[in-house]
């Protein structure tokens, strides 16, 4: 793992946070010196491997981004932190600021679980607030200096799971969909995190194929539905009535009477095409009972198959989404055919068609030029917590900051 010294703390927060938007992190505070232990991130990968340089030594800074938290405001975090240990308060919201070489002041949001002196957190950089065009174009980018998702390892069995789930330790995130044009927010994906006492911040990839064989998919999708619909409440009470869309597993979905399980949430909900393709058939009559109860049912990942237009007619879609792998090819032409083909296809039987994945003003152009009715993707957010996405809606400003790492090898 990649320790933070308390010296770089400040600059490798500000370059980790431009190069991947957001990342967890674990950290330990010692009650007897009353002293907060700098972060270690939450994957075993060296600074530098997210900051791509030819020469290491370029990280001590060269024409890089040179950003440091201020001393008060790292005084300012540690004291919040103090008290809530003292008070055992069990969730920690701090934001702070960065400030580059340029004297450009970007707001980082950071959310923490405190777990008997251990902390599980993520570090998220907001938008800020610009006079450019939502789709100016950027400096040039490479393949090298596209977000990287954080990955952990580790044994996890479940009982973990079980233990998780009783405990509380889940937590979700949001990632929005923009009709940028219009600068309009359209829905909100929520997505699950496990916030691990141990290992850090799980992302889905790690414990979701568990919970399908271990048979607690059922019991951590109606606890997602019943988290996000509580934040929706939460939202809905200060003026933000925005639909939230969730995943659900084709075994979920075969669950007895899941539509009635549900809380009746402003939802949408998403299965792949894959599990539509191979299950279609024995989730017919979940998906018509959904669809009855008034949830919008969307197909996710559209395009690794072959999406038919029976399957279209026989089943109540109300959106296509297309999948992310096309997205961030679309200089191949047949990349670029087949997206033109799956828009094509949606609005012929009036569908609503959000392309996922979208990093790049270049990519957003090209969809929208296509005929997307939305995009979802790194160059507007990426899934960050609900209070930061609420500060995303309280200002109407969905660009992030530019990138500064672009020009690097």
């Amino acid at each position: 793992m990649s320790i933070l010294s308390a010296e770089r703390l400040g600059e490798l927060l500000a370059r980790l946070l431009i190069a991947t938007r957001s990342f967890a992190y674990t950290a330990h505070y010692d009650t007897q010196a009353k002293r907060l232990a700098p972060p270690t991130i939450a994957d075993p990968c060296r600074a530098c491997d997210l900051l791509p340089l030819d020469n290491p030594e370029q990280l001590g800074f060269g024409e890089l981004l040179l950003a440091a938290v201020p001393q008060e405001e790292q005084q300012r975090r540690q004291g919040l932190f103090e008290a809530a240990i003292a008070s055992q308060q069990r969730e920690v919201k701090v934001r702070f600021q960065c400030r580059d070489t340029a004297g450009k002041t970007y707001w980082i949001h950071e959310e923490a679980t405190l777990e008997s002196g251990n902390i599980i957190g993520v570090f998220a950089v907001l938008p800020v607030v610009e006079e450019t065009p939502l789709l100016a174009e950027p400096a040039p980018t490479s393949p090298s200096t596209r977000p990287r998702l954080l990955k952990r390892h580790g044994n996890l069995t479940a009982s973990d799971l079980e233990e998780g789930l009783r405990r509380q330790q889940f937590t979700l995130a949001y990632q929005f969909q923009l009709q940028p044009q219009q600068q309009r927010i359209t829905g909100v994906e929520a997505f699950i995190r496990w916030r691990h006492p141990e290992q850090g911040l799980l992302f889905p990839a790690r414990f979701l194929a568990l919970a399908e064989e271990s048979g607690l998919i059922e019991a951590l999708g109606l606890w997602m539905a019943e988290a996000a619909y509580q934040q929706q409440r939460e939202w809905q009470a200060r003026g933000y009535d925005i639909p939230l869309c969730l995943n659900i597993a084709g075994r979920q979905l075969m669950q007895s009477g899941l539509a009635q399980k549900l809380p009746a949430g402003n939802f949408r909900f998403e299965l792949t095409e894959s599990t539509l393709l191979q299950h279609g058939e024995a989730l017919r009559d979940s998906i018509l009972a959904l669809s009855r109860q008034g949830f919008p049912i969307g197909l996710d990942n559209v395009g690794i198959g072959y999406i038919t237009e029976a399957i279209l007619t026989r089943f109540p879609l109300r959106y296509l989404k297309i999948a992310r792998s096309l997205v961030q090819n679309l200089d191949v032409e047949e990349s670029a055919q087949k997206v033109q083909w799956i828009i094509e296809l949606g609005r012929a039987h009036g569908l609503e068609v959000t392309a996922d994945g979208v990093e790049t003003p270049q990519e957003a152009q090209q969809l929208l030029a296509a005929g997307c009715s939305a995009l979802q993707g790194y160059l507007y957010s990426r899934p960050i917590g609900a209070e930061a996405l609420e500060e995303i809606l309280r200002s109407g400003n969905y660009l992030l900051p530019e990138r500064p790492l672009a020009s690097a090898a």
